[in-house]
């Protein structure tokens, strides 16, 4: 290996002349190369393998997984030709892991005996003995004597080869690039994060030794056994250097080594690099690692390309970029991630935007100070804490809920923009005249470059035209993301506006980011204390968690914002109202129906606005919520004594210039008519709600789609499930579109509620796969919500078709301990739990538990022409079937014909087709094991042509009906 072939002696020349290109303008580069092509052709090609090198390789490092490509082809035998087996010093060659231009990895083991675990030897070219290379190479095995922590492979050894040729030692690392295991194991968001946080925990230990890693990526980060992670090749790391000690010539030479997709801007400029520099590349390798497409650059891009993106491209959330793609790819990386594209944007969307876009800022000061920083932060996401990052995208991944809607989707927010232009010289008054004008001028001009800006993205005059509301807020939030920060009274007011728009746009989730943003920018103004601004804003904030269904960060938020108005002695101001009111939607969601602090808290609210600010918005608010109360527990007469408040308001100015808050009180009465039973009245609210909806904002809205869900439930009630069906999947797939597949204010509820009419019909596994999905989400994400025991009563009913018993019993009694807790066993959906524990048990044959059940919900019969309970028809139903089972048909045949009596002398018996259609049927089986078939044939054909009005074409219950009928018909021939 000593001597030096030609082929050494090209490379030697290669090197040391790209050494001195590197220091060169890339003008007098270029004029070096054309008369090197010409005069050497041969060198020209190496040097240009090299400067390659310099863009592609020499940032990695030449450590990597796998084959390296810079071996060159025609490379001297004695520089490269070594076999596994041969003895290299104390070592003995095993089998290559990599190979480059720069030098050789072996798996080896010490042959001397001194220990006996492998390790990765790292060979340096002996042709590089004088160049930058082998600085480089002495360099880290400098800094990695430095270092010793579980998560950074370790040095064990270097020194010198009796060759002459230097070596290190390392520690082998037998594991998986951390991408790559994370998308074969296919980890979910937490898991990533999990092992993503011991990447953080080695380069800070590197940090802490004044060390700058420079290449973070994954390739240089290995899985291996027990998950363990390791940090590899320092190649290029550099120590932080003191002010007063000039740059070594490897800093100066190799400024210019790195990694274009995962290099921070100084790096590309060939500024100072610092543990900023770090914290960058981390930033880029979490993007991907969570959302699966790195922050920018397309695949093949040269490394120019790759450079200019990092220092001029704006990085997309990667919310944003989890959808990116044809619908598969999407689809492809959500699995890798254990999750669908709408869930994986979801769960990055908040925080984990947050924190990535903090650390991928272009000017290192505004990224994290440390790694350890960042690592916090994603601690405090974990644990579900707040971030101590401002946000600079969505706050809060969240699910609407709500109860005002001021604006329509596109004309509506950009006659508001332009109104917050032309009238911002109000929005300072209470300042001095100078800062008034000036900050008004701020805000006009901000606010009209939005629309420049959207001119800018769209040349096409058309296309600009067809931008949306929601799209011309989305530039001015990014235009405000980092502007005016000179300015921080104007840029609160600005979040605080365009907050404001995105509320109205039903765009929760964004207000709440930008509210919490202008609460920081406030406090850094006004300091931590009590004032009224920082309350207000407070308020505006928790109202948006509210409305995402956040609601015990929102509780939290609330109740300090009234603390602050407790310490100011505020006690009628319209921003406690706003507050009680916020905290009343609260309690009605988490509350039990018996807390009585629903109805305390709105009633105080409308108190304060009647007597002290009666043209606030809020009034309607707290008049809705109070008559949502009442209707909930049942008393429909108080219930609609508040609708006809809040719709009388409606009639009157400043309220009547609202069509939104108009249908959203003739859904919300639509709903408490349905709930009294009162269903022409209900459907004619919903439809004239409907109506309204399609006029202002069409019929893809969310709006929109709740009325729908409403109406379907109406006919579903009223046993018209054929047209019910259409209504309710075509809401279920708006919601599923607008608002995602796991929202838990609108979607969970529509599917739960589709899969009853599902079973209804007897589309029994249609109906089980949408209650096994909203079940499996609602016990990860919202454990202590009703939909849960709602969702598991339907399960267990579901179950029991399949006689799956012991899991039927389990979802049953968990229904009924969730339904007890949040209704009350007084509750009618208590007993609709006690009914079908009473099925299940009847089904099993065990007549007296059944019998018991049905028993304990006995009760007198209402007065005919009086509304007939669900509940006492179904429990003589019940104790029916139950004396049938126990050979007793005479008793049977009485109670199912007295049942069905009183429902056909009751209100509206046209209306309950279900409940006719079960009665008929049980009263023909009873009839026909009396031996009375003659007189079963009649019930059992009016059960048939209910089912057959009512059901699917297979339906279950169908057939069940046909079978009775057919055995009736045969006994009647035989008689």
């Amino acid at each position: 290996m000593s001597g030096s072939s030609p082929h050494t002696q090209l490379w030697r020349e290669a090197f040391a002349l790209v050494d001195q290109l590197l220091e060169q303008t890339a003008a007098q580069r270029e004029s070096e190369l054309q008369r090197l092509a010409g005069s050497r052709p041969g060198l020209h090609q190496r040097v240009l393998e090299l400067l390659q090198a310099t863009e592609q390789e020499q940032a990695p490092g030449w450590f990597e997984q796998g084959p390296i490509a810079l071996l060159p082809t025609d490379a001297a035998p004695g520089d490269s030709a070594l076999r596994p087996a041969q003895l290299l010093g104390a070592y003995r060659l095993e089998r290559p892991l990599g190979l480059g231009g720069m030098g050789e990895v072996w798996l080896a083991r010490r042959a001397d005996g001194l220990f006996e675990a492998p390790v990765a030897l790292k060979l340096l070219h002996l042709h590089l003995a004088g160049s930058t290379a082998r600085e480089r190479f002495v360099r880290e095995g400098r800094i990695l004597g430095q270092l010793s922590h579980p998560g950074i492979a370790r040095l064990l050894d270097a020194g010198v080869l009796p060759g002459g040729q230097l070596y290190l030692a390392l520690e082998y690392v037998e594991g998986e690039r951390l991408d790559q295991f994370c998308d074969a194991q296919r980890l979910d968001i937490r898991a990533r994060l999990q092992l993503y946080l011991q990447v953080c925990e080695a380069v800070a230990h590197a940090h802490a030794h004044l060390v700058v890693h420079r290449d973070l990526k994954p390739g240089n980060v290995l899985v291996g056994a027990g998950a363990q992670v390791k940090l590899l090749d320092f190649g290029i790391a550099t120590l932080v250097q003191d002010d007063e000690q000039p740059p070594s010539e490897l800093t100066r030479i190799g400024g210019r080594a790195l990694t274009p997709e995962y290099a921070a801007p100084e790096q590309i400029n060939g500024q100072t690099v610092t543990v900023a520099t770090d914290v960058y590349a981390l930033g880029v390798m979490l993007y991907a690692l969570l959302c699966g497409e790195r922050p920018y650059g397309a695949p093949g891009q040269s490394a120019a390309q790759l450079e200019r993106a990092a220092l001029q491209a704006q990085v997309p959330p990667m919310s944003r970029t989890a959808l990116h793609g044809a619908d598969q790819a999407a689809a492809l990386r959500a699995a890798q991630r254990a999750s669908s594209p709408q869930r994986l944007r979801r769960s990055l969307r908040g925080d984990l935007d947050t924190i990535v876009a903090k650390a991928l800022k272009k000017n290192p000061q505004e990224r994290y100070a440390s790694v350890a920083a960042l690592a916090d932060d994603l601690r405090r996401h974990l644990a579900d804490e707040r971030v101590l990052a401002t946000p600079d995208s969505l706050l809060y991944r969240s699910r609407k809920f709500v109860r005002r809607h001021r604006l329509g989707v596109a004309l509506a927010a950009v006659v508001l923009l332009l109104g917050a232009a032309g009238l911002s010289s109000t929005l300072w008054q209470a300042h001095k005249a100078a800062l008034e004008a000036s900050k008004a001028t701020a805000v006009k001009n901000f606010l009209l470059g939005i629309f420049n800006a959207n001119g800018l993205d769209n040349p096409d005059g058309a296309q600009a035209r067809r931008t949306t509301a929601e799209q011309l807020l989305d530039i001015g939030a990014r235009q405000i993301q980092n502007g005016l920060q000179e300015a921080p009274e104007v840029r609160a007011e600005l979040l605080g506006i365009i907050a404001g728009l995105y509320d109205d746009l039903d765009l929760s989730e964004r207000a709440a980011d930008l509210y919490a943003r202008q609460l920081a920018v406030l406090r850094q103004t006004l300091g931590s204390g009590a004032d009224a601004r920082l309350a207000a804003v407070q308020i505006a904030l928790g109202g948006a968690q509210a409305e995402g269904a956040r609601y015990g960060e929102a509780e939290r938020t609330l109740r300090e914002a009234l603390r602050m108005l407790d310490v100011l002695r505020d006690r009628d101001s319209s921003a406690r109202a706003h507050a009680l009111a916020w905290l009343s939607q609260i309690a009605y969601q988490t509350r039990p129906i018996a807390d009585p602090a629903a109805e305390q808290q709105a009633g105080e609210s409308l108190r304060i606005l009647q007597d002290h600010h009666p043209d606030d918005g809020f009034r309607l608010t707290a008049l809705l919520q109070l008559a949502r109360i009442q209707r909930r527990q049942g008393h429909f007469d108080h219930s609609e004594a508040y609708f006809r408040q809040a719709l009388a308001l409606l009639q009157t100015p400043p309220f009547a210039s609202s069509p939104s808050d108009l249908a959203n009180a003739r859904i919300e009465y639509g709903e408490m008519l349905r709930s009294a039973h009162r269903w022409d009245e209900a459907e004619a609210q919903l439809r004239e709600a409907m109506a309204l909806y399609a006029h202002q904002v069409g019929e893809d809205h969310v709006r929109f789609a709740v009325a729908q869900e409403d109406l379907g439930a109406v006919l579903y009630d009223r046993g018209r499930l054929s047209e019910a069906k259409p209504l309710l999947g075509t809401a279920l797939a708006t919601l599923r579109k607008l608002r995602g597949e796991d929202d838990l204010e609108w979607t969970v509820d529509a599917r739960i509620f589709y899969a009853r009419l599902l079973f209804a019909r007897g589309e029994i596994d249609a109906a089980g796969a949408l209650l096994d999905q909203s079940i499996a989400f609602l016990r990860a994400q919202a454990p202590d919500s009703v939909y849960l025991p709602i969702a598991l009563r339907q399960q267990a009913e579901r179950l029991a078709t399949q006689k799956q018993w012991r899991l039927a019993e389990a979802c049953i009694a968990e229904a009924r301990r969730g339904l007890a807790r949040f209704y009350g066993r007084r509750h009618e959906r208590y007993d609709e739990a006690l009914l079908t524990q009473a099925e299940l048990r009847l089904a099993q044959g065990r007549l007296d538990e059944a019998q018991s059940l049905y028993e304990s919900l006995q009760q007198a019969p209402p007065p005919a022409p009086a509304w007939l309970p669900d509940r006492w028809l179904y429990t003589q139903l019940g104790l029916a079937r139950v004396a049938l089972a126990r050979g007793d048909a005479q008793r049977a045949v009485a109670r199912t014909r007295e049942a069905l009596t009183h429902l056909l002398a009751s209100a509206h018996p046209e209306q309950r087709l279900r409940q006719q259609a079960q009665l008929q049927l049980w009263l023909g089986q009873a009839l026909l094991q009396a031996g009375r078939a003659d007189e079963a044939v009649s019930p059992l054909r009016a059960a048939v042509a209910l089912r057959e009005a009512m059901d699917a074409a297979d339906s279950p219950w169908l057939a069940q009906a046909r079978a009775a009928l057919a055995r009736a018909q045969r006994a009647r021939a035989q008689h």
